[in-house]
C-alpha cells in the first residue's frame, strides 16, 4: 500500500478510504461530487426583490437621498431581509446580480478654481 501511496502522492489513509468507498459503493464511488460550498445569504426570490427595490431608487425605498451607496444597500438588505452583509462585499453582490458598481471620486471645488485660474 505504501508504494501506491508514493506513486499517487497520497497518504495511505486516503488510499484505504478510496478502496473502502469502492467496495461499498462500486462505480458510484468514482463519481466526483462537488461540494456545494457555503449557502447564499439571500435566496433567489430575495435577490429578485432586492433588484427591483434597487432599480426603483433609494427614495422609493424610504431613504432621503437620490443615489445608492454600499452602506445604504447594506442597510436595505438588513432591514428588508434581516441579513447582514459586509459593506465591502456589497459591490461583489451587486456585480453577481448584474448591476454595475461605480465608486465616487472626490474632487475639490478649490482645485477646480485653481485649474481655471491657470488656464487664464
Amino acid at each position: 500500500m505504501g508504494e501506491v501511496a508514493d506513486i499517487l502522492k497520497l497518504s495511505e489513509q486516503t488510499i484505504y478510504n478510496y478502496i473502502t468507498a469502492f467496495v461499498l459503493n462500486r462505480l458510484d464511488s468514482l463519481v466526483y461530487h462537488c461540494s456545494p460550498g457555503r449557502p447564499r445569504k439571500l435566496t433567489k426570490t430575495q435577490r429578485k426583490v432586492l433588484a427591483k427595490v434597487i432599480e426603483r431608487g433609494p427614495e422609493k425605498a424610504g431613504y432621503d437621498c437620490g443615489c445608492w451607496d454600499t452602506v445604504l444597500i447594506q442597510d436595505l438588505i438588513y432591514t428588508r431581509f434581516g441579513v447582514e452583509y459586509n459593506p465591502h462585499y456589497v459591490a461583489e453582490l451587486l456585480k453577481n446580480m448584474g448591476f454595475s458598481y461605480q465608486k465616487g471620486r472626490f474632487v475639490s471645488d478649490h482645485l477646480d478654481n485653481v485649474a481655471e485660474a491657470q488656464k487664464v
